[in-house]
């Protein structure tokens, strides 16, 4: 994924600009409030559980995949 800049800029940029807008004076112009820590705790949460099924499924997918070719 590093090899290729252009995709590593809209990753960074992706992440960076919606934590800008969330904890910088900026805030005020688009009207959002800071994620309180039991906010990431759930996303985390989420999180933790929605990718190894996601992985998990991937796996699968590619082993059938595989299988018929």
């Amino acid at each position: 994924m590093l090899s290729n800049r252009w995709l590593a800029a809209a990753v960074a940029a992706s992440i960076t600009l919606p934590l800008a807008v969330l904890y910088t004076p900026l805030d005020r112009h688009f009207g959002t409030v800071p994620l309180e820590p039991s906010d990431w705790g759930l996303i985390g949460t989420v999180l933790a559980l929605c990718l190894p099924a996601h992985l998990a499924i991937a796996v699968f997918v590619r082993s059938r995949s595989v299988r018929r070719t």
